[in-house]
């Protein structure tokens, strides 16, 4: 009898998991009509020309000809079949045809008349999510947590600023110290409040990150004077970029020092990160951001591009303003989120900005951290706002659509110049991409742990804003893939999911993007049990 009602409760465990399923299927469906901030509407401007893979059905700038209203759209299918719509624009999306295409690669062509072609594109239909089709995690979020964390203290950064007071500059990517620092601190102050036993040791770590970091900073008299260095050293990046910084990083590091302030009650770290604050604030211009790189030497602007400033800027000015109340912060803070509603989140060019990747032209290296810190910033500041929530949601719909491998994208692609840069196959890298995963930008159009981790928190905070299943559905399924990517010798988690990893790619501030992605998530997961 036992027996037999162990089979019925299996049996309805078993029910209700596929009642769960269909209904995130119906959500994954009802998902996939939107097309994603389609061009042409309201006088928006494109933003795919450079797009290599689509999961919501895409619209492009197509040209139109004369006074022409019907446009004719031929779309070969993976499948070998052709499947045909007719629109009055050139620049409608492929919805009409969209759910009855297969994921592989799709061509389309527009043509009017007697076949005169206006446009057409070459691209991968990305493979929608599955529910219930991934693999699960490889341990509980609680154990890949404590692990992770045990990871970066006993990381060789950070156990040699500790010991030597000064970085190990054999590890690679020293040569990115406000980066990595700034990553380590905070991830430090984060592990003594998840472990109180380790509090001690982890305070002492941020603290001696902090310190080294201030001593190295610009001295007193010089243009930027208490600003950390960007690059140091000549690994990688650093040596084409002698003298140079790259204005997200020394507020990233004022935030640091902001949150170990907050921690120590040492007002040192307050006075150094207001130090970097004052910068931001003398040089903010009219349109409320920044240069993305200056020199150190003569405090002069190098380059055209400007500063995304939800990366470091308007954090740091938040979190002074929390601490400090002053004005100034806050009302720094609402211009550059102003030049956000001017720019970005008008022309949707969310450029890439890392101190590895030289500045680019408009919608060339696209990447989907700017717009996703956009998404959990409208999150933040506007709870409730259903006008905010709806413009986080067509956020992270891009991200989704531009940066997530549900399945291996790209097989049998012969456009191998897509992929990597030259130091590693980028044939046999593509060939092992380790899916589910996210893209990082562009021009690193490889899965990456942290990106991974950026997908779950913005899941998660409309999980949180709306209550939908499938985001959460979606968060747990990257979550558990962290933790199959934690390698259990050694505790560290890969930085890149493609099958091997060369030493020099293993970036630990990626690790602790992870780390703290399933914190959140294990938070999450409980709560909603």
């Amino acid at each position: 009898m036992k027996e037999k009602l162990t089979l019925v409760a299996f049996a309805a465990l078993v029910a209700s998991v596929t009642v769960a399923d269909d209904a995130l299927k119906a959500a994954v469906d009802e998902e996939l009509k939107n097309t994603v901030r389609q061009g042409g509407i309201n006088s928006r401007p494109f933003w795919n020309a450079n797009s290599q893979m689509f999961m919501y059905p895409p619209a492009f700038d197509f040209r139109e000809v004369g006074n022409v209203k019907r446009y004719s759209f031929r779309v070969l299918a993976s499948d070998g079949k052709l499947h045909t719509f007719v629109s009055k624009s050139s620049k409608d999306s492929l919805a009409p045809v969209w759910d009855k295409l297969p994921t592989g690669w799709t061509a389309v062509e527009c043509f009017v008349g007697n076949h005169e072609v206006v446009g057409s594109r070459l691209f991968w239909k990305s493979a929608p999510y599955k529910p219930g089709a991934y693999l699960p995690p490889q341990m509980p979020y609680a154990e890949a947590i404590s692990r992770g964390y045990s990871f970066v203290e006993k990381d060789r950064l950070s156990q040699s600023v500790l010991t030597d007071g000064q970085p190990d500059y054999k590890v690679y990517h020293s040569c990115y110290p406000s980066k990595m620092y700034a990553a380590i601190i905070k991830s430090m102050i984060s592990y003594a409040s998840y472990d109180a036993s380790k509090s001690k040791e982890a305070i002492a770590i941020a603290k001696a990150a902090a310190d080294w970091l201030i001593k190295v900073s610009e001295p007193k008299g010089t243009p930027l004077e208490g600003w950390p260095p960007t690059y140091l050293g000549n690994n990688a990046a650093a040596k084409s970029n002698k003298g140079r910084v790259m204005l997200l990083y020394p507020a990233d590091v004022a935030i640091s020092y902001t949150a170990l302030y907050k921690k120590t009650n040492d007002k040192k770290y307050l006075d150094a990160a207001e130090k970097i604050a004052s910068h931001y604030l003398r040089l903010q211009d009219k349109d409320g951001t920044w240069p993305l790189l200056m020199k150190f030497e003569d405090g002069s602007v190098y380059g055209k591009n400007r500063l995304l400033p939800i990366q470091g800027p308007i954090p740091l000015f938040g979190s002074l303003y929390e601490v400090t109340g002053k004005q100034e912060y806050k009302k720094a803070e609402e211009a550059a989120f102003a030049y956000i509603e001017a720019n970005p989140l008008v022309t949707w060019n969310w450029e890439g900005q890392f101190e590895d990747v030289h500045p680019s032209r408009p919608y060339y290296n696209l990447t989907k951290h700017n717009a996703c810190s956009v998404a959990l910033y409208l999150l933040e500041k506007f709870p409730g706002n259903k006008n905010r929530i709806a413009q986080a949601r067509e956020l992270l719909r891009f991200a989704e659509d531009q940066f997530v491998s549900w399945e291996l994208p790209f097989e049998g692609a012969a456009n191998a110049s897509f992929f990597g840069d030259g130091d590693w196959n980028a044939e046999v890298g593509r060939k092992y991409f380790d899916t589910p995963g996210v893209f990082e930008q562009y021009a690193w159009y490889v899965p990456i742990d942290a990106s991974a981790s950026k997908l779950i928190r913005t899941y998660l905070a409309l999980y949180k804003a709306e209550g939908k299943a499938l985001d959460l559905a979606k968060a747990r399924t990257l979550g558990d893939a962290i933790t199959r990517h934690l390698h259990k010798e050694d505790n560290h988690i890969s930085t890149h999911w493609y099958g091997f990893e060369p030493l020099a790619h293993q970036w630990i501030n990626c690790h602790i993007a992870s780390v703290e992605a399933l914190r959140e998530l294990e938070e999450v997961v409980k709560a909603a049990k």
